[in-house]
């Protein structure tokens, strides 16, 4: 179910408040289903419950140079995060909570397959 009033998505993994821009253009554009993307450096793991965050595991992690991968499952469905050395540090199999950079999120209607910034 989409609420584009309140700004307020359904995704596999729990509700998602969209950002304004997002929310006028998906209204003006009567944009019924969309798919959210985000790369895997602007995904966010905390290990602590964040406003807006996700409960998610830490499937299993890797080493990439001085940054961490981890590999993420929310729900069903798997993303992967790269964590810079400042940021915390999480092992395989830890609960999480994960969230995404608002300003660097991309979405598309679903059935064009267009970012929403372009209809």
């Amino acid at each position: 179910m989409q609420d584009f009033e309140t700004g307020t998505v359904v995704c596999e993994f729990g509700e998602y408040k969209l950002p304004e821009a997002y929310t006028r253009i998906a209204i003006e554009k009567k944009v019924s289903e969309l798919v959210l993307g985000v790369r895997p450096e602007h995904v966010k793991v905390l290990v602590f419950k964040r406003e807006g965050g996700f409960p998610g595991r830490v499937m299993y992690t890797e080493k990439l140079g001085r940054e961490l991968v981890a590999h993420l499952k929310i729900g069903d469905t798997r993303l992967t995060a790269i964590i810079p050395p400042e940021q915390v540090e999480v092992v395989s199999r830890e609960e999480v909570w994960v969230s995404f950079r608002e300003d660097k999120l991309h979405v598309f209607e679903k059935h064009s397959g267009k970012n929403l910034l372009n209809l």
